[in-house]
C-alpha cells in the first residue's frame, strides 16, 4: 500500500489524504520519525486538516513528545467536525491524561 501512496503523491504532491495515509502506515509500523516527517509534509499542504493533526498528535504521543502531542490534539479539537466522534473523544481524553 505504501508504494501505491508514494506513486500517487509523485503524480499529485498536493493530495493531502495520500500523504496522510503514508504517515499512518509509517506510524503503524513503529517508524515514528518517518511518520512525523510525513505528517509535517501533509500539514504544509493543509495546516488545519483534522485527520492529519490527529494522526501527528498520536505519532508524537507514541514517540514520547507530549508537548507536540498536546499541541496537535488541541488543533484537532478546534478543527474537527462532529463526525470525528470517536477521535474527538480520544483526543479529549488523552489531553486530560497529558495534563496530569
Amino acid at each position: 500500500a505504501l508504494g501505491e501512496y508514494e506513486a500517487t503523491v509523485r503524480l499529485d504532491p498536493g493530495f493531502v489524504e495520500a500523504v496522510n495515509n503514508m504517515g499512518v502506515i509509517y506510524r503503524e509500523n513503529g517508524s515514528y520519525d518517518m511518520a512525523i516527517g510525513t505528517f509535517k509534509k501533509a500539514l504544509e499542504i493543509d495546516a488545519y486538516n483534522p485527520a492529519v493533526n490527529y494522526n501527528i498528535a498520536v505519532a508524537y504521543d507514541m514517540s514520547g513528545d507530549t508537548e507536540m502531542a498536546r499541541r496537535h490534539y488541541t488543533t484537532f479539537l478546534f478543527t474537527a467536525p462532529a463526525y470525528y466522534g470517536g477521535q474527538l473523544r480520544d483526543a479529549r481524553r488523552r489531553l486530560m491524561e497529558l495534563k496530569r
